[in-house]
């Protein structure tokens, strides 16, 4: 094992082989304060539902630094949440993406009723609209000043 540190355009390309040309891909995600029973059971479904072998279902726990920082400091959405779940649908055929994006779309569904309402924008898709509108106006004006500085054309807002 190396360890130490490397360019960040070097650590970028750690994760070409998993994003090889012609693969499609659609991201959901949900943000929680708890996973109840109904939610581990939605997610343990999943592997059924999202058959294709290249889709991945994330549960990350957040907290540590995350929930440490005061909640109007930043952009980042819920900080105090407790979990957080990206689903996936991947395949390399593009005749099967309708039916991939569908499934993540359905398992989203079952999934948002317990979920808190503000989405972590870098995984959103076009279909989400721009989720700063579930943001509170603080949070708002913040991004709508970083997005006036650093992307004054409007290059990287979804919709």
């Amino acid at each position: 094992v190396n360890l130490g540190q490397m360019p960040y355009l070097q650590w970028q390309h750690i994760w070409d082989g998993g994003a090889a040309a012609g693969r499609q891909q659609y991201w959901k995600n949900a943000t929680f304060d708890a996973l109840s029973e109904e939610t581990i059971g939605v997610l343990a479904a999943a592997g059924n539902d999202l058959r294709t072998g290249c889709s991945e279902v994330h549960v990350q726990h957040l907290g540590g630094a995350v929930a440490r920082t005061p909640e109007p400091d930043t952009a980042f959405a819920s900080r105090r949440a407790k979990f957080f779940i990206n689903l996936i649908g991947t395949t390399p055929w593009s005749e099967e993406f309708g039916e991939v994006r569908e499934r993540v779309k359905r398992l989203h569904d079952r999934l948002a009723p317990s979920a808190l309402p503000a989405m972590l924008p870098n995984f959103s898709d076009r279909d989400d609209s721009d989720v700063t509108a579930r943001l509170d106006a603080v949070r708002v004006q913040r991004i709508g000043s970083l997005r006036r500085r650093y992307d004054p054309q409007g290059l990287f807002v979804s919709g």
